[in-house]
């Protein structure tokens, strides 16, 4: 039998007729970001992944309703807003996700990500880490190996926060976690919440689709707009700024797709912060003689 015809997905077809109904009866929500008028902007099939071939193996013919504020333009589903916990893992983050849908989850973008922090943070001892919604906990465990006290927290994979290390986290990094949540303010909220009440720097690795004004026409023409891969939240720099203030931060964007959310530090300090970590990085690129094997802690 098609994996699409089995009885699982006809319960994730009725939860999307449910949701479907509430989208005709509500022309416009709030934001979930800045609280403007957000009216229906596109539709998606649930079966979309992030890639120039947009399906698995077909569509699963269960629409995913996204809205855009007119404010920030943020975009964004409700589709998953009650989404039970046992949909998530049946539905998105089961082992087609793991080794199809999201290959470089286990091992690539870890260790691609742990170059990047530990030449954000290299050489000093100050910090202490946190990453959050680590996935398998392999970026944490790397950086910890490395010298640098890093612990893990995620909801659905692995935890491994140290009891000693609680309220000391003044460096937290979420690679690929914004996208997923279906509730930003709470996400973050719930980052400050773990982290120091002192100066804090938190890394968050998201795709942005400004520059500087709103590029997406229609979701169909941008492959990162993806219900199968949980992307169900979709920002604007805009849209990050007014998120940061929600929790008394400051938002740095320093690419498409990497931002600072800092208190305590200045715009100039993070950037030059940033600036040095790109140069770290290309002299490893250009010079592996020189730093291979070396620890980013000394």
């Amino acid at each position: 039998m098609d994996a699409h015809e089995t009885p699982a997905v006809s319960e994730l077809l009725e939860y999307g007729i449910g949701r479907l109904h509430e989208v005709h009866e509500t022309v416009e929500v709030p934001c979930k970001i800045c609280g403007g008028a957000a009216q229906l902007f596109d539709v998606l099939d649930f079966g979309r992944v992030c890639s120039e071939a947009p399906y698995l193996d077909r569509p699963y013919a269960i629409p995913v309703c996204y809205r855009r504020c007119a404010e920030c333009s943020f975009i964004f589903t409700n589709f998953f807003d009650e989404f039970p916990n046992e949909f998530w893992t049946r539905f998105v983050y089961n082992s087609d996700y793991y080794s199809i849908v999201d290959p470089e989850y286990q091992e690539s973008r870890p260790r691609k990500n742990f170059h990047l922090i530990g030449a954000v943070l290299h050489n000093s001892r100050k910090w202490i880490g946190l990453d959050y919604g680590a996935g398998n906990g392999m970026l944490a465990r790397l950086l910890d190996a490395s010298g640098l006290p890093y612990d893990s927290y995620d909801p659905f994979g692995s935890t491994s926060m140290r009891e000693e290390l609680a309220d000391k986290y003044n460096f937290c990094s979420a690679f690929e976690v914004a996208e997923h949540t279906p509730d930003p303010v709470g996400f973050l909220s719930d980052i400050v919440r773990l982290c120091t009440r002192d100066k804090l720097l938190v890394l968050i690795g998201t795709h942005v689709h400004d520059d500087p004004g709103p590029r997406v026409a229609s979701l169909s023409r941008w492959n990162y707009a993806a219900p199968r891969n949980g992307h169900v939240s979709l920002y604007t720099r805009t849209a990050l700024d007014v998120l940061a203030s929600r929790v008394e931060l400051k938002c740095h964007s320093m690419s498409d797709n990497l931002h600072f959310f800092a208190r305590g530090y200045t715009s100039a300090e993070v950037t030059k912060l940033f600036g040095a970590a790109r140069t770290r990085l290309r002299l490893q690129r250009f010079l592996p003689a020189l730093f291979g094997g070396r620890r980013f802690l000394q």
